[in-house]
């Protein structure tokens, strides 16, 4: 175990001043420096040496969104039986990740293109990342998103198998690969499967609510998702083309979601806001928690995800025609009955029944629509509202007369 501590000392030398030891889910024991010079933080990470040469590779990336290696060397440790092989990594260091991070839509955007990146990056690379989970994704002091990719894990399993042996609760997995559960599928496309979870990264910044809560056995429970979502949609004023990148990634069918190089075309599409998302940065400082959230108003809300002013976009504001026509008919019999009580001035059990079975049938009203479907199904929630007073005005002169 001597030349273990020497290898240690030899690769975080006298430019970096030793902080603590730590211990995390992804690299196991490691150490943390200090920079001298610029202060920044690295880990001293010890890798089992599985593939030697594909951890050569890594050490050559050259990506914004991927972990930078400063240093590397081989080591090796015997003992009474054996020799084993360990690599040593001096990695940048970043203690943030994004959960329960409150963002704008511009910083959605951000994490949607800056994660897409990486993985296209990686895939190229021969690495394609196989565990997409908002705990390996990192915010940097200026809010640049950093990936933990497999070749920095101790174990680098992919997400089905992290729910399947190790102890992840039942979250971030693919409906095809809750499928395999089942045996109902023996393979899948992990780039789709990042798509989808990707999406649910987004769902989970969103609504500051678990992605475990969704799940239910083998399947996810859409419609809960879909509602918590859409209140976030109606209080946020997110646009239409983040609706749209939300509808995509999460289709329940992998062929009908994008690749990531198709994912990524979409960024030259996105024009509501006037930065381009490369200019954006999270800021990582006066973080609040979901409860905090809630009990803002609109205006101290947009003023805490630091929401420009030119960003409060408003939703489409169309009306459910099958939601219309049914309000109108519902108006136009009570008035019928009004103009009857008015004509005929007597009262009977019919009419009674007869209004009361009116009113009752003008709340009959369908579910919250989805807001991940198409625009065009969303309405304007103040105009039914106005609808449904003077309606309800019409129904209490009604009964009055009876």
């Amino acid at each position: 175990m001597g030349q273990g501590s020497v290898s240690k000392q030899k690769l975080a030398d006298s430019e970096y001043q030793f902080i603590c030891n730590k211990v995390n889910d992804f690299y196991g024991e490691f150490s943390l420096y200090k920079n001298r010079a610029n202060g920044k933080l690295v880990a001293l990470i010890n890798k089992v040496d599985r593939n030697s040469e594909s951890i050569k590779t890594r050490i050559n990336y050259d990506h914004e969104n991927l972990l930078k290696i400063y240093k590397h060397q081989s080591n090796k440790v015997s003992d009474m039986c054996s020799e084993n092989s360990y690599q040593q990594f001096l990695v940048e260091y970043f203690p943030n990740n994004i959960i329960n991070h409150k963002v704008s839509e511009n910083d959605l955007y951000k994490i949607i293109f800056s994660i897409n990146d990486a993985m296209i990056y990686c895939q190229e690379q021969g690495n394609e990342i196989n565990d997409l989970h908002p705990s390996k994704v990192l915010i940097d002091d200026s809010g640049t998103i950093k990936i933990i990719d497999n070749e920095l894990v101790q174990q680098p399993l992919n997400n089905f198998q992290q729910v399947k042996y190790s102890d992840r609760t039942l979250e971030y997995l693919a409906p095809e690969q809750l499928q395999l559960f089942t045996k109902q599928k023996t393979q899948y496309s992990q780039e789709k499967a990042n798509i989808f979870c990707l999406g649910l990264i987004v769902v989970h910044l969103i609504t500051q609510t678990e992605i475990s809560d969704y799940y239910l056995e083998e399947e996810i429970n859409f419609d809960l998702m879909y509602k918590k979502v859409y209140q976030q949609f109606q209080r946020n004023q997110y646009s239409d083309n983040l609706n749209d990148l939300i509808q995509i990634m999460l289709q329940k069918q992998p062929t009908q979601r994008p690749s990531y190089k198709q994912l990524q075309a979409r960024k030259l599409q996105i024009a509501t806001f006037d930065r381009p998302p490369e200019s954006l940065t999270i800021s990582i400082q006066n973080m609040q928690g979901p409860d905090q959230v809630l009990q803002q108003g609109p205006v101290e809300l947009q003023n805490s995800m630091n929401m420009p002013q030119q960003m409060t976009l408003q939703m489409p504001q169309q009306i459910d025609e099958s939601l219309k026509q049914r309000i109108e008919r519902a108006i136009q019999q009570s008035t019928k009955v009004l103009e009857q009580t008015e004509k005929y001035q007597y009262k009977s059990q019919h009419q009674k029944y007869t209004s009361s079975e009116t009113q009752s049938d003008l709340f009959k009203f369908e579910t919250i629509p989805n807001p991940l479907m198409p625009t065009q199904q969303q309405f304007n929630e103040d105009r039914i509202k106005n609808i449904l007073q003077k309606s309800n005005e019409v129904m209490t002169r009604s009964r009055k007369r009876f």
